[in-house]
């Protein structure tokens, strides 16, 4: 009887200490330790897909600069999450798409012939969002900008991830369906 006390607290004190590894309360001493191969094995350290999973979500910005430096608005790609996009999330989609796009313009070298692929996409989007939004309105210039706010720490102010050049909107756009 009294072993298997024994062994339940052990089991249970280990399963304790390696759901506490994979979380952030952990100091940095901590951490150390766990790297060590001889601790590491018994106290595992997850990181599923990725070293550092996503912990930010990616907004794209956009403004009217043809009147001067208009402020700032964000393109919705998708509604604000419920508790069904644990179940059902087709929109996770256009998420994973910016946040991949962020990621290749963080990347991009400046001295490089043209523009990126991800540059182009997200300037042709944000155009066509503003265009339809404003379409009477003639010499248009917009600039697009992609911002990240924590996942786990929300109240935090966004941080500025790119911020594009001045771009002037075609006339036609949103009538050519170009």
């Amino acid at each position: 009887m009294l072993y298997t006390a024994g062994l339940a607290t052990l089991l249970a004190a280990w399963l304790g200490l390696s759901c506490l590894a994979q979380l952030d309360v952990l100091s940095s001493r901590v951490r150390k330790l766990l790297r060590i191969e001889a601790v590491g094995i018994w106290l595992p350290w997850y990181h599923f897909f990725a070293p550092e999973p996503g912990a930010a979500d990616v907004h794209l910005l956009y403004r009217i600069t043809s009147v001067g430096d208009g402020p700032w608005h964000e393109v919705t790609l998708c509604p604000a999450r419920t508790w069904t996009h644990a179940v059902w999330n087709p929109h996770r989609r256009h998420l994973k798409m910016l946040w991949d796009i962020s990621n290749s313009l963080a990347v991009h070298h400046p001295g490089a012939t043209g523009l990126p692929p991800g540059y182009m996409l997200l300037l042709h989007y944000v155009a066509r969002h503003v265009r339809t939004a404003h379409p009477d309105t003639t010499n248009l210039s917009i600039q697009f900008a992609l911002a990240g706010t924590g996942l786990r720490h929300p109240r935090e102010d966004p941080q500025i991830l790119f911020v594009s050049h001045q771009h002037r909107v075609p006339d036609n756009l949103a009538r050519s369906g170009r």
